[in-house]
């Protein structure tokens, strides 16, 4: 489990897309050898670049590796050059989500992360009562890490996910610090407290919560619970915050798309599996006009 390795930087607007060309273009950008370069090529400061490795990594964009001189090498993953070939810049909202997917599930990675959208079941709270329940859950499992660095996993997760005034978005595109995350509406903040929205409800399209349904499945699965793919651990219904109605008429509308059957019944409703190819399902959003 890992906490505190963003450097304070949440991920700005522009940073996926420049970390997918920087990696395309050279996979050893990110290599302390190559720091100048990386500092030049993606025209940020040593610590952001930093950051942007780590984020890179932990947002599902690349994987890390050293080769046989010790260059740090990044590969981009199936999934980000499936986004990177059809949404150069990463702006569609498809690519939001299916990156906000991996950073939710990065258990390893960003365990702040992940323990807010899979095991955190406050909708509305405080900072004050954030903090408290993380501290509870590194105590329970023994984790020796400092307040402070909770602390600024705090508010970096909250800059990443806080939705933007439109008052505001002039400003915060000016000085280039517009979090990636904030089109999402996950966040609001009224007050003292933060709100924990679902705006998933409307704003996920149909294909990407059925490609993040299947993310992790083994091809032969054939029938899924649906009160699983709504609360289980890194279940798409945890990570995307979707009531259990909102989901289940998503699955209709994947059902009328001829990629699942839906039984609903007491005591067990579950879906039926009939197209299950990661790569042809992201393609058919990704190629569809928007």
């Amino acid at each position: 489990m890992k906490f505190n390795k963003h450097d304070s930087f949440y991920v700005r607007q522009s940073w996926p897309a420049k970390a997918a060309s920087a990696i395309n273009t050279d996979n050893t950008i990110f290599s302390p050898q190559n720091e100048q370069n990386a500092v030049d090529e993606l025209g940020l400061g040593r610590v952001m670049v930093k950051s942007l490795r780590y984020w890179s990594r932990t947002l599902g964009i690349s994987t890390e590796s050293k080769d046989s001189n010790g260059l740090i090498i990044h590969e981009l993953t199936p999934t980000a050059r499936i986004i990177f070939n059809h949404d150069r810049f990463f702006q569609r909202t498809g690519s939001r989500w299916l990156l906000h997917f991996n950073l939710a599930n990065a258990r390893d990675e960003a365990t702040t992360w992940y323990w807010f959208f899979n095991e955190f079941n406050y909708q509305r709270f405080t900072a004050e009562q954030f903090m408290e329940q993380i501290k509870n859950y590194v105590i329970h499992h023994e984790i020796d890490i400092a307040v402070s660095s909770l602390q600024r996993d705090f508010n970096c997760l909250r800059q990443s996910y806080l939705r933007t005034s439109i008052t505001d978005i002039e400003y915060f595109l000016e000085e280039g610090i517009l979090s990636y995350f904030a089109p999402l509406g996950i966040l609001e903040e009224k007050g003292q407290y933060l709100l924990k929205q679902s705006s998933a409800d409307s704003l996920l399209p149909p294909e990407i919560l059925y490609y993040c349904i299947l993310a992790d499945k083994p091809n032969e699965i054939r029938q899924l619970s649906i009160e699983d793919i709504f609360e289980a651990p890194k279940s798409s219904g945890k990570v995307f915050n979707l009531n259990y109605n909102a989901l289940l008429n998503k699955l209709d509308v994947l059902e009328n798309m001829g990629y699942i059957e839906v039984f609903k019944r007491f005591g067990y409703s579950h879906i039926e599996i009939k197209q299950n190819n990661h790569e042809d399902i992201l393609l058919k959003y990704f190629r569809k006009e928007y």
